[in-house]
């Protein structure tokens, strides 16, 4: 595993192989931005983050701004429940983000999958996102 300062890096720069960029990583390159920049400016961060990784790999299209939105508000509301500066011990007690489809509990799949929540945030049909 990469060092915290050498894995945001590379994120943060697009140079992440997209087929070794799983769950958890999205998840732990989120919760680094939120420690650096704060919620507000990390959600731009990793937009961006994602984007060059997809870019590089061809994926482009695969981006989806609803879906970043609501793991980096899900991550800012776990991190603002357990402050704890190592990501292991933060992401083995946070239950949940573990999930992939935990924006489902907020979202319909009609809406979440839609078009417009693709291009840009939507705010949930079924539950309220948590606030921090």
């Amino acid at each position: 595993m990469l060092p915290d300062d050498e894995f945001l890096a590379r994120f943060e720069a697009g140079h992440l192989p997209a087929a070794e960029f799983h769950h958890e990583d999205h998840v732990r390159a989120t919760w680094l931005c939120i420690e650096k920049y704060g919620e507000e400016r990390a959600g731009a961060k990793v937009a961006a983050g994602i984007r060059a990784i997809a870019a590089a790999h061809g994926i482009a299209e695969r981006y989806h701004e609803t879906i970043t939105t609501v793991w980096v508000r899900l991550i800012a509301h776990h991190r603002a429940l357990d402050p704890t500066s190592d990501f292991d011990v933060f992401y083995a007690h946070a239950r949940g983000l573990s999930d992939q489809k935990l924006p489902e509990r907020h979202y319909s799949r009609d809406v979440l999958f839609s078009s417009a929540a693709r291009a840009a945030f939507v705010e949930p049909d079924l539950r309220p996102l948590p606030v921090v």
